[in-house]
Parts: C-alpha cells; structure tokens; sequence
C-alpha cells in the first residue's frame, strides 16, 4: 500500500482522518465493523487531550470542513484516501455513494483522479491478499470479482 504508516499525523488531522471516516460508514448505514474499523485507527492514533471516540461520532457532518483547514499534504491525502476505502469496504463492499463521498474527500485533498483509482486498487488488492491463505480458492475467486 501507499499509505505511509510512519506519517506523524497531528490531533486536526486525526480527527479530520475519524469525521472523514465516520462520514464514509454513514453513506448506507453504519455497520458494525466499520466503527471497529474506525474506534482502532482513532484510539490508535489520539494523543493526550483529545476527546474520547465517543464523544467523535458526530464528527462525520463536518468532515469537509475539517479537511478545508487543512494545510495540503499528499501522504496525508493518500492516507485519509486509504483508510476510507478500507472503512467502505468493512461491511463487504463498497457502495457507489460511498466511492463517491471518498473520491470527493481526495479531491478536498489533492488527490486526483487517477491516483483515487490506483490507491483503490491497492486497497483491494490488500484485502484480497490477506484472503489469499484461505484453504478455498474458489471463494476467494469469487470474493475477487465483486471486488
């Protein structure tokens, strides 16, 4: 993957990360494992001060707010295009509204087009990777093609 996962991210920017986030898994429907997803990358990534992730889940209305204050950074920006594919994907699939709400989270960012297209195949190209031990080949196949 592209994401740089040494990126030091500062508390605006972990908290745009979670509303960004937060606002992808509100597209169809919060499920379960989406806010797992989310409550993981947020708890992982808070520093000292910064609310509890409770207290963030109503961050998701101003998440294009919060990335407009933002000084432009591209690792930041492939990031947060990343972790919301990952979040869409988390119950399964991504829905084309969701796409949609993460393609204009990159623009918001800089994240062009064709970059948007090339972290979304590195996305899945990691799930299905971490499939890629199970004993049923098959489905993995399968699992592919809705990919």
């Amino acid at each position: 993957m592209t994401m740089n996962m040494n990126l030091e991210l500062s508390a605006p920017q972990v908290l745009a990360l979670t509303a960004c986030m937060l606002a992808v898994s509100d597209v169809d429907g919060v499920h379960p494992a989406e806010t797992a997803l989310i409550q993981q990358f947020y708890e992982g990534s808070r520093a000292d001060g910064m609310p509890s992730f409770a207290d963030t889940q109503q961050l998701h209305s101003q998440a294009m707010s919060m990335l407009q204050q933002l000084p432009a950074h591209a690792d930041f920006g492939e990031t947060l295009v990343s972790l919301c594919l990952m979040t869409g994907y988390a119950d399964g699939s991504l829905s084309d509204a969701e796409r949609g709400t993460i393609l204009g989270f990159g623009r918001a960012v800089g994240v062009n087009a064709a970059k948007f297209d090339e972290l979304l195949q590195q996305v899945r190209d990691t799930l299905l990777g971490s499939l890629a031990s199970l004993p049923d080949a098959e489905s993995v196949a399968a699992l592919a093609k809705e990919l």
